[in-house]
């Protein structure tokens, strides 16, 4: 026989429990990821992608009829009192008493926020967003009462002659106005 001592068994070196240890943590991980995956609706991806894409002529329709008349807006939001005052200017803008912003969150669809905005009698418009608002946003400004979009308005060429749209990308907060149309 030999005078060799006998070798550890298995369980008693490093080496195969870092393996295990290796694998393990692998597959909790993998599990983890489709959990997660399967868990959370994504919200930036519509389900009714059809219906937004032919809504894509009507949307560039009111802003291209906003350029062309010239429609400009100023945009202060108040970073305390979430107070948003918004100065217009354009053809056609004398005569609107109530606008629509809408906040749109780049990622989340939960963070979306819409302002109602009244006109006082200095002229600007005021409303109030009820929230402290940081980051990146894409703003739209519009008519309060406009045209849904429907078949006869799907189209640029039959766009709706009084509607227009202006939008932007905002960074908030911001302590100089934002503009938003033809030079914001």
């Amino acid at each position: 026989m030999s005078d060799e001592p006998a070798g550890l068994p298995w369980y008693r070196y490093f080496w195969p429990w870092f393996m295990v240890a290796l694998l393990g943590t692998s597959f909790a991980a993998g599990m983890l990821t489709l959990q997660i995956a399967f868990s959370q609706r994504d919200s930036l991806v519509s389900e009714h992608w059809y219906a937004e894409g032919e809504r894509i002529n009507w949307r560039l329709a009111l802003e291209a009829n906003a350029a062309r008349r010239a429609i400009r807006a100023e945009l202060r939001i108040d970073e305390l009192t979430g107070e948003v005052r918004i100065d217009l200017e354009g053809e056609g803008t004398a005569h609107l008493r109530e606008l629509m912003l809408r906040l749109e969150h780049p990622t989340r669809e939960s963070g979306d926020l819409s302002v109602s905005l009244r006109r006082s009698d200095s002229g600007s418009f005021y409303g109030n967003v009820n929230a402290r608002l940081a980051g990146s946003w894409y703003a739209q400004l519009a008519p309060a009462v406009d045209p849904p979009p429907g078949p006869e308005t799907s189209h640029p060429e039959i766009a709706h002659p009084s509607g227009w749209r202006l939008s932007a990308s905002l960074r908030l907060p911001s302590a100089r106005p934002l503009r938003l149309g033809a030079s914001g």
